[in-house]
C-alpha cells in the first residue's frame, strides 16, 4: 500500500503534463498571398511540413495600411489547417518590406507574418516568412512554424 500514493502522484503528474503539451509544426514551400482589401484573406497554402503532410492558413484582413516603404496588415478569426483539418484559430499581423531596386539591383520583397494560434489545448505562436520578387506579388514561403 505504500507504493499506491507514489503511483497516484506520478500518474497525475503524467496526465497534467500530457494535457498541457503543445503541438508544434514547421515547414516551408507553398505560396503566401496578401490582399489589399479589408475582408479578403491572407493565405498561406501548400506548406510542406518537415514531419510530413501539409499546412494551410487563411486569415481575414481587418486592417490594411500602406506607408512609403512598408505595407501592414492585421487579421483575426482565421484558421490553421493541418492535412485539411482545422487545428487552431489564428490572428496576427503581417508586414511587407522591399529593398534593392535601381539600375542594377533587383527589388526583393519579404512578407513576414507573426501571430497567435489558439486551440482547445492552449495558445502559442504562428510565424511565416515569404520572399517575393515584386511589390506584394505572391511569395514563396521560406519558413513557417506554429505552436498551439
Amino acid at each position: 500500500m505504500k507504493h499506491f500514493p507514489i503511483l497516484l502522484i506520478l500518474s497525475c503528474a503524467a496526465i497534467a503534463t500530457a494535457a498541457t503539451a503543445l503541438t508544434t509544426i514547421s515547414g516551408s514551400g507553398g505560396t503566401l498571398n496578401a490582399p489589399t482589401t479589408i475582408g479578403q484573406n491572407i493565405t498561406a497554402s501548400n506548406i510542406t511540413l518537415s514531419g510530413g503532410g501539409t499546412a494551410n492558413m487563411s486569415c481575414p484582413v481587418t486592417f490594411f495600411g500602406a506607408g512609403t516603404y512598408q505595407w501592414n496588415w492585421t487579421c483575426s478569426g482565421g484558421k490553421l489547417y493541418r492535412n485539411g483539418i482545422v487545428v487552431a484559430s489564428v490572428s496576427g499581423t503581417m508586414k511587407l518590406s522591399c529593398s534593392g531596386g535601381g539600375r542594377y539591383n533587383k527589388t526583393t520583397c519579404y512578407h513576414v507574418f507573426s501571430g497567435t494560434a489558439t486551440a482547445s489545448g492552449g495558445s502559442g505562436s504562428v510565424a511565416a516568412s515569404a520572399k517575393g520578387s515584386t511589390n506584394n506579388a505572391p511569395g514563396t514561403i521560406t519558413s513557417f512554424s506554429a505552436t498551439w
